[in-house]
């Protein structure tokens, strides 16, 4: 399963985020970015950009944001086409489809969430004149605080583009409408049509000084929505299944009326929605695009559907083509549902902009008893661009065959050349054991190892290996055994991936039983450190059996 995660610290993390670094571009088929509000404040010292002011902007008419209108609100499906700023570097171009208000009080009209990707919770104010609104600019609608309590207003603006020269050369750019300050809604076929129809001009976001700060709109249009999310009989019989993908997963509800079937918590963000499908035979077919309900982002109310997709390569990059239908074959006997491409729990129908995506999902019965040996670690990324190891990968939280374990009781280890590496405490904080065994989620106060769920990064300050190895391990709590995982061994060398080997009853296991009887640090010339500080240094361990193994290691 894959989901939205912060950006993690540090520039090696942002060169490790692959995919992410898209500036000014199309994002169809990616996920939504901002799951939670940035600070404009924290962007304006970052990446924003500074207009040409001719004069601080001001509303005479406001003083606070309209938060509480009058009138009657009604509610509508909002699609449009968007600015948003991905992580305070990058500004990219977005389509969009959300939930929002639109309130009639006579002649006033108010607009909830004005700027698309980034929600207040607060109107624009507009004027209701023959079948057209009109909203004249700039209007304050948000503030924001400082560390020290100072408050600052923003505004939407309407804002002209423009090519300006940059500090690397010709960049598009904004300025804020001299004249004809204002945007315009016509209702036209039903639906309420912004008169800005592409990115030459659209309604931004900017501070009292002219600054943009990455998001505007345009194109938008409203119309009526009236989808509700599916329901199920009364008195419906459900069990509690495991649903898993992409080597994670969370138990989902299943019911039968018939041939009907019901399935309830496929999304974590929406875990009470429910999807339906009908048995045929040996599949379980569900209509696509089926409503879940709506989820509430720092972007606004995003609506959510059940959507499958077949993967095609267009032109290098990852594309989905959005199927009717979702068949998913089911064995009646041991009950079980496969499907064999992708399902979405996506932001609209007509495209892909996901808040959750899964990967040849398995809907399962789970019994009491099962083997509880984990299925292999994935590996997301690995670099050595820093002169040390950024590694960072998926911790499943799954078996093989898709029964899911209590992460309370994973963990992960990693291999060099075969041998159990044990993270010291200076460089790595306090860890519960021996330092070789890591707790699944562990999350280090160094930063040197950082857990989202599953998703693990790790920076490892040693050389002289040719194999890297990383192991999944569950700890049985009641009769003590351990279950130990294949390995994904990566070769730093030739960049090669295998799995397998390095199981229980291999040396592995009987070195990490060994007890290190001596551990000497030396220079890189070769003298011996006795209280090595930060730098570069030769570590020689020696074990109980008279082994001896040799590692360069970086003290941090």
């Amino acid at each position: 399963m894959k989901k939205l995660y912060s950006l993690l610290l540090g520039s090696l993390i942002i060169e490790m985020c692959a995919g992410t670094a898209l500036a000014e571009q199309n994002v169809q088929n990616r996920s939504i970015f901002n799951s939670e509000k940035v600070s404009l404040l924290e962007l304006k010292k970052q990446s924003v950009q500074k207009l040409s002011a001719k004069a601080r902007i001001s509303d005479p008419y406001k003083t606070e944001p309209i938060t509480q209108p009058q009138g009657e609100a009604f509610t509508y499906l909002e699609s449009g086409k968007a600015w948003t700023t991905l992580y305070g570097f990058y500004r990219v171009q977005v389509d969009f489809t959300v939930l929002s208000d639109i309130c009639f009080d006579g002649d006033d009209v108010y607009i909830k969430n004005p700027i698309s990707q980034f929600a207040t919770e607060t109107y624009l104010k507009g004027s209701l004149e023959g079948e057209k609104i009109v909203c004249k600019l700039p209007q304050l609608f948000y503030k924001e605080a400082d560390s020290d309590g100072v408050v600052y207003d923003f505004y939407v603006s309407r804002l002209n583009g423009e090519i300006v020269e940059g500090d690397y050369g010709p960049v598009w750019s904004y300025s804020v409408a001299e004249t004809d300050n204002q945007v315009t809604y016509s209702f036209i076929n039903g639906k309420w049509v912004m008169d800005l129809d592409d990115y030459d001009t659209i309604i931004g976001l900017i501070d009292d000084e002219e600054y943009w700060y990455g998001y505007g709109d345009c194109g938008v249009v409203y119309e009526e929505f009236n989808a509700t999310p599916v329901e199920v009989p009364a008195g419906l019989t459900t069990e509690e299944w495991a649903f898993s993908a992409d080597g994670s997963g969370h138990f989902v509800n299943v019911g039968f009326d018939g041939e009907e079937v019901y399935v309830q918590g496929i999304s974590t963000y929406i875990p009470e929605a429910w999807v339906k499908g009908k048995v045929e035979g040996d599949k379980i077919v569900f209509e696509g695009n089926q409503y879940m309900g709506s989820y509430q982002a720092a972007t606004g109310f995003y609506l959510a559907y059940f959507v499958g997709g077949i993967e095609y390569d267009n032109g290098g990059s990852v594309n989905y083509y959005i199927q009717p239908e979702i068949a998913f074959s089911y064995d009646a006997t041991s009950k079980q549902m496969n499907y064999e491409y992708t399902v979405f729990v996506n932001s609209a129908t007509e495209y892909i902009r996901y808040l959750e995506m899964f990967n040849y999902p398995v809907i399962r019965w789970q019994p009491a008893s099962f083997n509880p040996t984990p299925d292999h670690v994935t590996l997301d990324t690995f670099s050595d661009s820093y002169g040390y190891y950024g590694i960072r990968f998926n911790l499943p939280n799954v078996t093989p065959e898709g029964y899911l374990l209590d992460t309370d009781n994973i963990y992960w280890r990693l291999l060099l050349d075969g041998e159990v590496f044990e993270f010291d405490e200076e460089t790595y904080g306090e860890i519960e054991g021996d330092g070789t065994e890591i707790p699944y989620g562990f999350y280090s106060d160094t930063f040197e190892i950082m857990s989202s769920g599953g998703l693990t990064t790790v920076f490892l300050y040693v050389e002289g290996f040719d194999v890297l190895s990383i192991q999944a391990l569950y700890k049985d709590p009641t009769t003590g055994q351990n279950y130990y995982a294949e390995t994904l061994n990566y070769n730093v060398v030739t960049n090669q991936i295998t799995f397998g080997g390095y199981g229980e009853t291999t040396k592995v296991e009987k070195i990490s039983d060994l007890n290190k009887t001596d551990v000497e640090y030396y220079d890189l010339n070769g003298v011996k450190v006795n209280s090595p500080e930060k730098g570069i240094y030769i570590q020689r361990a020696t074990y109980s059996d008279g082994s001896v193994r040799t590692l360069k290691v970086v003290r941090r």
